[in-house]
């Protein structure tokens, strides 16, 4: 059996999403990756692990931007004052719902999130997704408020706050930025050792049914990475160029609605060139287009053997 290439000094491996690109350093074979290695601790210093890893809110980040079509549906799942403390018991709660949910919609979807809640620290959820039904929000509200209040063992006419069915009509970003809060260890209150505890804070289900896009790899060069960059870059500036010529030719007739749009286009485009420009390990959220205009560079380097 021949050994994998080793990868070529000082490359990256590009994964892109249908919003997200991910680089990656490789590792050659053998070798050891200087910040993993830990050095013994002395007794009693060791810190907690607990809250929502930075690793994993960016996964999480990464499947909500890489959702081809927006969800139709957020859900939100709350408990009444007695809740468990242990976690094992919030997860089994939500799994209950899950076979509920695909066996009257086996064609839907979900992606969940646990945090806590600001004034409590009790666990809620948080699930954006699809039916795969034309049922509407209201009648689906009507059909999943008596199933979850059974499942956590509450009267459903005592607790009807405890579910909320909403229709979605935000953008992705805002959708994204809601779904992937930071978790404040502040918010824990008295459940702070259950938080700590609990190790998945997100996941999907009905994953063969979800949107996802699927992930594309490129090893490239430094030199195409720049390149790529720099495609960006240039496209990004365009953009801004345009906004400004539209700006300049705006009149006393334009609402300051619009100025104001656009004034706020020009400075989150301008945020996010400062953002590419020192990335590192390019991890980050462009649109759909600027994404599918690194792809096509890259397979076309990819075809003339230049990557």
């Amino acid at each position: 059996m021949t050994p994998p290439n080793p990868p070529s000094p000082g490359s990256l491996i590009l994964r892109l999403g249908f919003r997200s690109i991910t680089g990656i350093t490789p590792r050659k074979r053998g070798t050891t990756n200087k910040k993993s290695q830990k050095t013994p601790s002395q007794p009693g210093t060791q810190k907690k692990s607990s809250g929502f890893k930075k690793r994993s809110r960016n996964n999480l980040i990464k499947v909500i931007n890489d959702l081809m079509i927006q969800p139709e549906l957020m859900l939100t799942l709350t408990y009444t004052d007695d809740v468990s403390h242990d976690p094992e018991t919030w997860q089994r709660h939500l799994d209950n719902l899950r076979r509920t949910i695909s066996r009257k919609f086996p064609q839907s979807w979900w992606v969940w999130r646990v945090e806590p809640q600001e004034q409590t620290g009790k666990p809620h959820y948080h699930l954006v997704g699809s039916l795969g039904d034309t049922m509407s929000s209201d009648d689906f509200w009507h059909w999943l408020h008596p199933h979850w209040c059974r499942i956590i063992g509450v009267d459903p006419k005592n607790a009807q706050f405890s579910t909320r069915v909403k229709a979605i009509t935000t953008d992705m970003e805002k959708l994204s930025r809601y779904m992937t809060k930071h978790e404040d260890s502040n918010d824990y209150h008295g459940f702070g050792p259950a938080w700590e505890k609990l190790t998945n804070r997100w996941g999907i289900h009905g994953r063969n049914h979800a949107p996802v896009s699927p992930v594309g790899e490129y090893e490239a060069s430094p030199e195409t990475v720049a390149e790529a960059k720099e495609l960006i870059l240039g496209s990004i500036e365009t953009q801004m160029n345009a906004l400004r010529e539209k700006l300049s030719d705006t009149t006393a007739t334009n609402s300051r609605k619009d100025i104001h749009k656009m004034k706020q286009s020009i400075s989150d485009k301008q945020a996010l060139k400062n953002k590419i420009t020192h990335l590192q390990d390019w991890f980050g959220i462009l649109d759909a287009d600027h994404v599918e205009a690194i792809r096509e560079y890259l397979e076309g380097r990819k075809k003339a053997g230049l990557l």
